[in-house]
């Protein structure tokens, strides 16, 4: 990679600082654009869009150019773009359109020119609308599963405002024993796991099943470690709002991949118009 990863940073910290700073007019563009870099690189890995290291470095590059000289043009006065809300939002919705864009510049592999106007038969076009929703299903499954990863810094988050911040062994203490009852609670014991055998073998798995399962095993005590029995109603909290935070992570990551039909097909019709704003 051209730029190393910030250490202690996630990439939506990467998100955060360039939706907060980039606006600004002392900003720190070299910050912003090497951020930018990163979350195109990110998101591509995840994607599985290239092959060679290369690929994805020069991509990375070519991305945070585009979106670098949007955020430019958004500033000029007079300006009658619509200002970027999400930055994560917007590169999401360019990531693909990008990708046509940048192997068309670096290595001539475009797709026919009656592919992307709708000229193209029936197959050609659908298979290409294939491939954009694909690559949008893989972003957010892979998506999904990185934000499932930080549940740990998430709940160190959550508990670094704790009374006991100075006390490193409560401290200590206190993680695990939020991260051990969060791992229980979504954790399905062997008795549900043969319950839901059975219905899944006779075709009767409903999601009310699946919940009510889940609601079974959030009603086991808390997990306590080296710590008194009085700390489980505080440890309870600490849990539930740790749940509440991952919830709002995936429904967000949800939300943010629910594309409709048209926006796809605009996507693969207009990459260059649309997107980058006619910046080659």
């Amino acid at each position: 990679m051209i730029y190393k990863m910030p250490k202690g940073q996630k990439y939506t910290d990467l998100c955060i600082y360039i939706d907060s700073e980039i606006k600004k007019p002392d900003c720190d563009e070299e910050k912003c654009f090497e951020y930018m870099y990163h979350l195109f690189y990110i998101l591509a890995v995840k994607g599985r869009m290239f092959i060679t290291a290369s690929d994805y470095d020069n991509y990375a590059l070519y991305g945070a150019t585009q979106l670098f000289l949007r955020y430019r043009k958004e500033k000029e006065p007079g300006s009658k773009l619509k200002p970027i809300k999400s930055c994560l939002n917007y590169i999401k919705r360019i990531l693909y359109p990008l990708k046509v864009n940048y192997q068309k510049s670096n290595f001539f592999q475009v797709f026919k020119e009656e592919a992307l106007n709708g000229n193209a038969p029936i197959g050609i076009a659908d298979n290409q609308k294939k491939t954009a929703e694909n690559i949008n299903n893989d972003l957010l499954r892979t998506e999904y599963k990185y934000c499932l990863t930080q549940i740990a810094a998430t709940i160190k988050l959550i508990i670094r405002d704790s009374p006991y911040s100075n006390n490193k062994v409560t401290m200590h203490n206190l993680y695990i024993s939020c991260l051990l009852t969060l791992l229980k609670t979504i954790t399905i014991s062997n008795k549900n796991l043969e319950r839901l055998k059975v219905r899944k073998r006779r075709n009767i798995v409903t999601d009310s099943f699946i919940d009510k399962i889940y609601e079974e095993e959030s009603k086991d005590d808390v997990v306590i470690y080296h710590l008194d029995k009085t700390m489980g109603n505080y440890i309870d909290t600490l849990v539930k709002r740790c749940k509440k935070e991952i919830a709002k992570d995936l429904s967000y990551i949800v939300d943010s991949y629910n594309l409709p039909d048209n926006t796809i097909k605009e996507m693969l019709m207009q990459p260059l118009e649309d997107y980058s704003d006619g910046q080659d």
